[in-house]
């Protein structure tokens, strides 16, 4: 009996914008701010913010601010500068935080329309799965250190993007 023929993967638009941008997750770090702490980020690598504890309030551009508490998922795409502090009413908030690079220069005209700010907030069930794994998976990585961690944690990040921008995408044109 012969074994079944691979098939091939789909290629959708989104697949096929993010092949010619060359996805590329290039660091992690988990990000604790004490209250009343805030950093300030100049323009430059999207990221993303996954909030784990408490709450982050996020300000861009002309002093819009935006809170997302644990479970919830912020995406800088654009790389847009930005403000993070701890939410008031919280002794300390803690996110991963990670960056990304797109190696095609298509990147600015695909990004360009979208939002400088895209915010997930948590289901009515609680944090996103996909969030959750992916978080404890970067852990796991960081923390072994073991051969290929940071090919896993490059991977696992651009899996964080791609959920992210595919669940914004569905809450909003649904």
């Amino acid at each position: 009996m012969n074994p079944p023929s691979p098939k091939p993967l789909p290629q959708d638009a989104l697949s096929q914008v993010l092949d010619i941008l060359r996805l590329k997750g290039s660091s992690v770090s988990t990000l604790v701010l004490p209250h009343p702490h805030r950093t300030d980020h100049a323009p430059g690598l999207p990221c993303l913010y996954a909030v784990r504890e408490g709450a982050m309030v996020f300000e861009h551009g002309d002093g819009v601010s935006v809170t997302a508490g644990p479970g919830e998922v912020v995406l800088l795409a654009r790389g847009t500068a930005h403000t993070v502090a701890c939410g008031h009413g919280h002794a300390r908030a803690t996110a991963l935080q990670g960056y990304f690079d797109f190696d095609g220069g298509f990147a600015a005209r695909f990004l360009g329309p979208l939002p400088a700010l895209i915010r997930l907030p948590s289901p009515p069930s609680g944090a996103y799965d996909w969030v959750e794994i992916g978080c404890a998976l970067i852990a796991e990585e960081s923390e072994q250190e073991l051969a290929g961690a940071a090919a896993m944690v490059s991977r696992i990040l651009d899996l964080l993007f791609v959920r992210t921008l595919r669940t914004w995408a569905a809450q909003n044109h649904a």
